[in-house]
C-alpha cells in the first residue's frame, strides 16, 4: 500500500510540475543566470504541517539536519517567500528547508528522490539533497530543519527556470527489494 501511495504521491509531483512550468527569465542583465523553483509535495502528511525555505546563517553547515521541541528557538536567514533559489553557475544556492509541525501528532518522514524539470537538467545539477535514503521525525507542534544546496552547473544546456520538486514521505522508508 506504502509503495502505490508512493507512487501516486510521486506522479502527483510531476503533475503539478508540469502543470505550473516556470516564468522566463525578464531580461534583466543582473538578475542571476540561474533560478531554480523549489516545490513540495506534502499529501502524507498532516494537514497542519507547513514546508518553507530560508536563506542561511553563519554558522548552518550543509547537510545539517536537526528536529526542535514546540517553542524551542530555531536560527534562521530571512525567508525566500517565492521559493525561488537564483545564483550562478557552477555556484549551488545554500539554504534551510523547515517543516513545522502544527498538527497534535508526531510523524516520521522520508524524502522521496527529486523530480528536476525541465528533465534535461538533472544529469547537470549541483547538489545536497534531502533524499538522503534518511528517516526523519518530528514531533507534535515541533520543526524539523536542513541545510541543503542545489544549483546548476555551466556545461547544462538548459538556459531555462527549473523546478526541483520533493515528495515527503509520512512513515517508514520502503523496504529494499
Amino acid at each position: 500500500m506504502s509503495i502505490i501511495l508512493g507512487r501516486l504521491t510521486l506522479l502527483s509531483a510531476v503533475l503539478l510540475a508540469a502543470a505550473c512550468g516556470g516564468a522566463a527569465p525578464d531580461g534583466d542583465p543582473d538578475a542571476a543566470p540561474v533560478e531554480i523553483q523549489v516545490r513540495w509535495v506534502t499529501d502524507s502528511l498532516p494537514a497542519d504541517v507547513e514546508v518553507s525555505i530560508f536563506e542561511t546563517t553563519a554558522d548552518d553547515r550543509l547537510g545539517a539536519t536537526a528536529s526542535f521541541a514546540p517553542g524551542e528557538p530555531i536560527a534562521l536567514g530571512a525567508p525566500i517567500a517565492d521559493g525561488v533559489l537564483r545564483t550562478d553557475f557552477d555556484e549551488p544556492a545554500r539554504f534551510v528547508v523547515l517543516l513545522t509541525n502544527g498538527s497534535s501528532e508526531s510523524f516520521s518522514f522520508w524524502a522521496a528522490p527529486h523530480l528536476a524539470l525541465p528533465i534535461q537538467a538533472e544529469s547537470d545539477l549541483v547538489i545536497t539533497c534531502l533524499c538522503t535514503g534518511e528517516l526523519y521525525e518530528v514531533e507534535a507542534g515541533g520543526s524539523w530543519r536542513r541545510v541543503v544546496e542545489y544549483g546548476l552547473s555551466q556545461r547544462s544546456e538548459v538556459r531555462e527556470p527549473l523546478s526541483i520538486t520533493h515528495v515527503f514521505t509520512r512513515g517508514d522508508l520502503p523496504a529494499p527489494d
